[in-house]
């Protein structure tokens, strides 16, 4: 049956939701955030084995690769029409949208803020710059924050990486 898949995969994506929902505040943050970080490698994993069974291929016992351009060109397709249409725009007006809609129905830890997507307001970072202890942390969020820089790009950078007098990264 032809898009048997696809409605099975929408299906346990809505019961998966609504578990989330049902038992999420009864987690700790710490699962939480393993179990979201688990299913995004498994997700990657996924879409990696979809690709990888037909670029890899054992013919006369050898293997032959029969068609890794499909992948890259696809890769680079969809980065430059998701760079082309502003994707992260749009995807940052829907997640304001669902919340915006979450929140107006009395939903505070409803599904408008299980499905908005981790996009920090001013706010949120004004919370997070004060709930820090350390100095250092403070100049790491800010870092973070007005640079757009990703945290393994942070972590990897040296005191020597700063130039203080034209107060750039290098």
């Amino acid at each position: 049956m032809i898009g048997l898949g696809t409605a099975i995969n929408i299906g346990l994506i809505i019961a998966g939701s609504l578990c989330g929902l049902a038992f999420g505040r009864f987690m700790k943050e710490n699962l939480k955030q393993t179990l979201m970080m688990v299913s995004g490698i498994i997700v990657l994993l996924l879409g990696m084995s979809g690709a990888m069974q037909y670029m890899l291929v054992i013919v006369n016992g050898t293997i032959q690769t029969t068609g890794p351009m499909l992948m890259i060109i696809s890769m680079v397709a969809g980065a430059v029409i998701g760079e082309l249409i502003d994707l992260n725009r749009w995807i940052t007006v829907f997640g304001d949208w669902v919340k915006a809609k979450g929140t107006t129905l009395g939903a505070d830890d409803g599904i408008g803020i299980a499905a908005a997507l981790a996009v920090l307001t001013d706010e949120n970072i004004e919370i997070l710059r004060d709930s820090c202890i350390e100095l250092r942390d403070v100049a790491m969020i800010d870092l973070l924050s007005s640079t757009g820089m990703r945290v393994g790009e942070l972590v990897k950078m040296n005191r020597d990486d700063i130039d203080f007098q034209e107060r750039q990264c290098v």
